[in-house]
Formats: C-alpha cells, sequence, structure tokens
C-alpha cells in the first residue's frame, strides 16, 4: 500500500498530508509506504521531497516506512519533511529506508517512529551499508536509544550511527515516550497535521532554528511561510513560539517579508504578537497577504499594505 509512488527523477513531491493508510496483508513481506520514491539510472535529474506530513498508525504485519527510496543510481533531496509512524508492525519499521543503491541527502527532517510489535523500530534505516547516503539536522526519534538507526542489519545508537556514516553531525535524538511525546511535539498527528505544538516549548525548542539553511530548496514552509533563511526550523513547519512578541527592526529595508528585518531573524505568523517600536530606520511594506496573532504600533511608526494584499489580525 503506497500514499503515493513515483517513479523518475524530476518528482517534485511537497507540501502533502498523508495519513489513514492500511494493510490487512497477512505476509511480512508486504509493505506500506506513504510515499515511495523509484529513480532511475536513465535519469540524471534529481528528485525532491520537501514539506510533507506523514502520520501513519496502523496494525500490520507488513513493514511500515514513512519514506522508501528504492534502487537506482540517481539522487532524491529530502528536505524538511514531518513524519510520524505509529501503531504495530510484526517486522522492522522505518521512519524513512534507504535501498541499497538508491542515493538520498536527508536534512532538516523530523523521523519519529514510536511503533512497537515483534520487529524493531528505527528512525532511519539504510538497507546495505552507508554508501549513497548524506544528511544532517535531522531529529531522529525511535522507541530506544540503542535502535535510533540501523545500517545494513546492526542497530545504531546516534553516536554509533554519525562513526558509521560520518553524516549527521549536528542531528538531535529523542527516544518516543521518556524525552519526547508525538501528542505533545505535534498539533493533530490523527490527520497529519503535523504542525508543531508551539505552546509546548518543551518539545517544539529541540528543532527551533535548528535547521540547515536550505532556502534555495526549501524557501517556505508547509503553510507557504517563509523559512528562515540561516537556521530554519526542522520538519515541514516554520514556526513561533506561542504569544511570542516579535519586534521590527527595519535594519535590511521596508520588505515585511525579509526575515533580516525582525529581532528573531523570523518573519511573523497566525501565532506572531507584531511590536512595531518607535526609532527605526525604516518601517514595513507588507507585499504578501498574511496573517498575525495581533500587532502593536508605537507612536510616529508605521504599517504600509500594498494593494491588493491584506494584513490579518488572528487575535486569540
Amino acid at each position: 500500500v503506497n500514499g503515493i509512488a513515483v517513479t523518475g527523477n524530476t518528482a517534485i513531491i511537497e507540501r502533502n498530508k498523508i495519513y489513514n493508510l492500511q494493510n490487512a496483508a497477512t505476509v511480512n513481506t508486504a509493505r506500506v509506504e506513504a510515499i515511495l520514491l523509484r529513480s532511475r539510472s536513465d535519469d540524471a535529474n534529481t528528485s525532491l521531497v520537501r514539506n510533507n506530513m506523514i502520520a501513519l498508525n496502523t496494525t500490520t504485519v507488513a513493514q511500515i516506512a514513512g519514506i522508501r527510496l528504492q534502487d537506482a543510481g540517481q539522487k532524491s533531496n529530502i528536505y524538511h519533511n514531518s513524519i510520524v509512524t505509529e501503531g504495530s508492525s510484526a517486522t522492522n519499521s522505518y521512519t524513512l529506508l534507504k535501498d541499497a543503491a538508491a542515493i538520498a541527502d536527508v536534512k532538516n527532517n523530523i523521523l519519529y517512529n514510536a511503533i512497537t510489535g515483534i520487529g524493531t523500530a528505527f528512525a532511519i534505516g539504510l538497507q546495505t551499508n552507508a554508501t549513497g547516503y548524506t544528511g544532517n539536522n535531522n531529529y531522529f526519534i525511535s522507541t530506544a536509544t540503542a535502535s535510533l538507526a540501523q545500517v545494513g542489519t546492526t542497530a545504531h545508537t546516534l553516536t554509533s550511527w554519525q562513526a558509521a556514516t560520518t553524516q549527521d553531525a549536528a542531528a538531535q535524538q529523542g527516544q518516543s515516550g521518556v524525552t519526547t511525546s508525538a501528542a505533545g511535539l505535534f498539533v493533530d498527528k490523527a490527520t497529519a497535521t503535523l504542525l508543531i505544538n508551539t505552546a509546548n516549548e518543551t518539545e517544539s525548542v529541540k528543532i527551533s532554528d535548528k535547521g540547515l539553511a536550505l532556502s534555495a530548496s526549501v524557501p517556505t514552509d508547509f503553510l507557504l511561510a517563509l523559512r528562515n533563511a540561516s537556521s530554519p526550523d526542522i520538519g515541514a513547519h516554520e514556526f513561533l513560539f506561542a504569544g511570542s512578541g516579535v519586534n521590527w527592526t527595519g535594519n535590511v529595508s521596508t520588505e515585511w517579508e525579509d526575515a533580516a528585518n525582525w529581532g528573531s531573524n523570523k518573519v511573523p505568523n497566525a501565532d506572531t504578537k507584531v511590536i512595531i517600536p518607535e526609532g527605526r530606520p525604516r518601517y514595513p511594506i507588507i507585499s504578501v497577504s498574511t496573517t498575525v496573532k495581533s500587532i502593536s504600533t508605537a507612536p510616529n511608526t508605521s504599517v504600509n499594505v500594498a494593494a491588493g494584499v491584506s494584513l490579518l489580525i488572528a487575535g486569540n
């Protein structure tokens, strides 16, 4: 059972919500895969999988994988996805699984595996060895720190994974049900609404500003909000903590949409209390319709909204 299955190396798979996949198979060679990417050795292009939200929760004998990269000789870039897998399986499960000859660059993803059952739950797995894998700034979560990842048939901790692959030096790790909770991290995993629960700073601080700069490949998030160009959040959602106040600086330009003009180095969103203080060198012009929680303007300041766009104040 696949949510999305693509053959070829020119695919862009983005901003999908995939959930509620089931497989009633009776043999453990069956599979449940939210995204299956089959690249082709005769195609020199690179596929891009970005800003997807995947939530699988099923009881099955089949192997479960959030994303599976099937054999071929060309490359896939897996950037800024949020994946949580739960339920029970009779065989090993993975939030991301790379087959032997597949080539993958895996960065800034939340890979959360909380599956129970006979098999082992791995955040990430490489079928044979580390050849063809590059990655960094991922948040890996499994049910046991000793089996966070797998290379071939060997289970790894984060430290031994880093040694075996020479990758993921800046990765984060968590243990489901012990140091982290999917229910606490995400807004609604039942429907793959894997927006970050910004009211729970204990969880969200682990991924806030922890990403690698990839704005050329992923300039916006799942909601089309602009990414922080220098230190984006890990996962599909670029966020600010609930109720946080953000000051306009105007240090670079009048462009509201430029993160460098904000004290947080992030463009405000619907969770943001915007503060426009006095004495700034420039004041904002909004050129793209946007939503903020509230906006407070000091005397002798201004906020201009360009023709044809809107500023919505969401409030509480």
